[in-house]
């Protein structure tokens, strides 16, 4: 038997003029099965989207035909407040790969349409760079019964002083004090030993590292010499 098929116009002259609105009548539709990431925390401190820690998922599958979009215009950016948007970029699986190879998802341009293969998990990806890391950024499908609304929760950066130090949230990390060097990868900041290390702020094998989550400040260390002492985090 046929694959049924169907075809939704979006842009000019229809109800969908941005690619929330679409998302959300997925949503509305018993014959679609749709999943979101859910909310993330990330600083979104990049230029290029590829290399940020904002990323979040969205899945579509039709469970009864073959389905096309087919734009008539340009569609919005999926955000609730593009303003503080610096960048992003929408991916798509291509099921041709394995789950864990990186050149799995691939660039696509959503506004101008794709199609949905009946019964088969269509999967998408959304990486961002924000203008300001400490915003919130929520997607732009309000109202549509989704359960956890996605969200790119901003991170305060940690301001760097004295080539030695990071100062955030009333508090000093003295890194240099035991010869550490840090940097901050969203909301950890990773610090590698000078002694045994390459003393470039990334944890790598072999070397003693220090993992600091400045949500809580908790910390996880791995030393490799009992005389190495443990970053002190001090009031400022």
């Amino acid at each position: 038997m046929a694959i049924q098929s169907q075809i939704k116009y979006i842009g000019v002259s229809t109800a969908i003029l941005s690619i929330s609105l679409l998302l959300g009548w997925f949503v509305s539709r018993l014959d679609f099965k749709n999943n979101f990431s859910p909310n993330i925390t990330c600083m979104g401190d990049c230029i290029n989207p590829s290399d940020s820690d904002c990323i979040g998922y969205f899945n579509i599958t039709s469970l009864s035909k073959r389905f096309y979009t087919r734009n008539k215009g340009d569609l919005n950016i999926p955000f609730t407040e593009p303003e503080k948007v610096k960048s992003f970029q929408v991916y798509r699986a291509d099921l041709r790969f394995r789950t864990d190879n990186l050149n799995r998802f691939k660039p696509i341009n959503i506004s101008k349409g794709f199609t949905l293969q009946v019964n088969q998990t269509n999967e998408f990806r959304i990486n961002l760079c924000k203008n300001n890391p400490e915003d919130d950024i929520k997607w732009g499908i309000d109202g549509f019964g989704i359960e956890e609304d996605p969200i790119f929760f901003g991170i305060e950066k940690a301001e760097r002083f004295d080539n030695c130090c990071f100062r955030i949230k009333g508090k000093i990390i003295n890194y240099s004090k035991y010869n550490f060097k840090c940097n901050q990868n969203g909301s950890i900041l990773e610090c590698d030993s000078c002694y045994d290390g390459n003393c470039n702020g990334v944890c790598t094998s072999g070397e003693s590292c220090i993992k600091i989550d400045i949500k809580d400040f908790s910390i996880k260390s791995r030393l490799d010499t009992k005389s190495m002492k443990v970053i002190e985090i001090e009031e400022n």
